[in-house]
C-alpha cells in the first residue's frame, strides 16, 4: 500500500475513529518467526519541527498509556534508544513532570526473586568532564531529602550493604581519594558525618 498525501494544516493523512467498548486492537501487526524488518518505521529526518509519535492521555487512567510486554532472550533488549548527539545541549530522554501531586516520576518494581541490577550505568572511555549521575537543584520543602536511601530487609549473609563504594583506579595524587567527597560551602550549622 502506498499512500501519497499532502494534508492541509491540521488535517490527517489517515484518520481512524473508533467507538464502542470493544477490547480489540485498532491496528494489529503480526509477524512470522523469520521476519527481520520493522513493524513501523518513521523517518523524521527532514521534519525538524515534527514529532514521530504523539500520545495524549487525560483523566483517571486504569491502563498504561504505553506498554511493552516482552520476554527477551540472553541478549534481547525491550527498549533501545540509540542517540548520537552532536550538540552539548541535546537530550536523549526527557521527562517533564508538572503538577503538585506526590507521585513517582520514575518507578522501578522488581519481583521477589529478582537478582539483577535495577539501574546499571556503564561509562566506558568517558571524557574528562563526563559524569554518570548529576542531581542539580534545591529543595522546595525543608523536610524533603534530595536523596533518600532506606531498607527494611535483612542483608543476606551479612555481606550486603545499603551503599557500597569501591574504586580500583589509579589516583593521580597520592593524598587525593576518589571514593567519596563531602564538601559544604554554606553557613556553618554544625554538620555531623557518622
Amino acid at each position: 500500500i502506498n499512500i501519497a498525501s499532502t494534508p492541509t494544516n491540521g488535517a490527517s493523512a489517515i484518520n481512524i475513529a473508533t467507538a464502542g467498548t470493544s477490547t480489540g486492537s485498532v491496528v494489529a501487526l503480526s509477524f512470522s518467526a523469520a521476519y527481520t524488518g520493522n513493524g513501523l518505521a518513521i523517518d523524521c529526518t527532514n521534519a525538524v519541527g515534527g514529532r514521530a509519535l504523539l500520545m495524549t492521555g487525560a483523566g483517571v487512567r486504569t491502563a498504561a498509556l504505553a506498554r511493552f510486554v516482552d520476554t527477551p532472550g540472553a541478549t534481547g533488549i525491550t527498549l533501545d534508544i540509540a542517540s548520537t548527539a552532536s550538540n552539548a545541549g541535546a537530550i536523549t530522554l526527557k521527562i517533564a513532570e508538572a503538577g503538585t501531586a506526590a507521585n513517582d516520576c520514575i518507578q522501578f518494581a522488581t519481583s521477589a526473586a529478582y537478582a539483577g541490577k535495577v539501574e546499571h550505568i556503564t561509562m566506558t572511555n568517558a571524557a574528562a568532564g563526563a559524569q554518570a549521575l548529576v542531581i542539580d537543584g534545591g529543595q522546595t520543602a525543608a523536610t524533603g531529602n534530595i536523596i533518600a536511601i532506606s531498607t527494611s530487609s535483612a542483608l543476606a549473609g551479612g555481606t550486603g550493604k545499603v551503599m557500597s563504594l569501591t574504586s580500583s583506579g589509579n589516583v593521580a595524587v597520592a593524598t587525593t581519594g576518589v571514593v567519596l567527597t563531602c564538601l559544604e560551602t554554606g553557613a556553618a550549622q554544625g554538620s555531623t558525618y557518622v
